[in-house]
């Protein structure tokens, strides 16, 4: 249960720089009445802002700061729930968010948007729709429990009952059964293609056992003509092996037929530079007859 203390703002919608503050639990219930524009819905956007950061009316952020001071808006809410003092600061230029209980601030490690789920899901126990319908009931924007969509009907009752569990269970199963269902459309599919696998191997099987005799003799004449081939490869292997042997033979002294060659090349050089030069000395003799005297 919640019970609220006071309401405080400041620099809100048509108030200025001095706090307004209402207090809430002077007596077990409070009636709060005024002419028209005296500031009672004022009071229930600054408990919806302080709480869930927009205001009760459908006016934007922008139009709660005022005009005139153009800053400086700041909200505070003081409420008792769990046997805890709650206090919340909010504020705009500068933007403020700051969750006490019993004094001391919270944590604000955590980003703005899980900052707010905390004070939601834990220590309110509601979010703003459930708030605006459950314990704002202001006539202009009400809707009727029965007029609102199924989801927003589930999370009031989740809220009013504190359930939210089974819903966040049957997210959770439902992202499983999905991807349970992906994976059995999946394994469908691989199983028919192993099915045409088998198929097939079973085919090719039946036919080999239908033509095993065909293939053996097919393979058994193969086997045959190999063999053949072997023993004229064979043949033809031992025949040059004795080419290659009488070649060899045929080069024994090979060595010294060669020495041999090379001193008649030797011989053949001298032999021809001499005659050579003996031509030359007939051929000088012939062209120069000496008389005797």
């Amino acid at each position: 249960m919640i019970t609220f203390k006071y309401a405080r703002w400041k620099n809100f919608l048509s108030t200025g720089n001095t706090f307004t503050e209402i207090q809430l639990d002077r007596n077990p219930s409070t009636l709060i009445i005024g002419e028209n524009g005296a500031g009672k819905s004022t009071i229930l956007d600054a408990l919806c802002f302080g709480l869930f950061n927009k205001p009760f009316r459908q006016i934007s952020k922008n139009q709660l700061i005022n005009t005139v001071n153009g800053g400086g808006t700041v909200v505070e809410i003081e409420f008792e729930t769990q046997n805890k003092n709650v206090k919340v600061v909010r504020g705009i230029k500068p933007n403020t968010f700051e969750i006490y209980v019993d004094g001391n601030m919270i944590n604000q490690n955590a980003n703005a948007k899980d900052y707010q789920k905390h004070l939601e899901q834990q220590i309110l126990k509601l979010n703003y729709r459930s708030f605006t319908q459950v314990v704002i009931l202001g006539s202009s924007t009400f809707i009727p429990f029965m007029q609102l969509k199924s989801q927003a009907r589930r999370e009031v009752v989740e809220d009013i009952l504190d359930i939210k569990i089974f819903s966040l269970m049957n997210f959770i199963l439902k992202g499983k059964v999905k991807s349970l269902n992906t994976d059995i459309s999946e394994n469908q599919y691989q199983l028919e293609i192993n099915r045409e696998k088998i198929g097939l191997q079973e085919n090719y099987i039946e036919d080999i056992e239908r033509n095993k005799d065909t293939l053996l003799s097919q393979k058994n004449d193969v086997r045959d003509g190999n063999e053949e081939e072997i023993f004229t490869r064979k043949a033809e292997v031992a025949r040059i092996t004795q080419e290659n042997q009488t070649l060899l033979d045929g080069m024994v002294g090979e060595d010294k037929t060669v020495e041999k060659r090379d001193k008649l090349k030797d011989i053949q050089f001298t032999l021809k530079d001499k005659h050579n030069r003996h031509s030359q000395m007939i051929k000088f003799f012939g062209d120069n007859s000496v008389c005797p005297t």
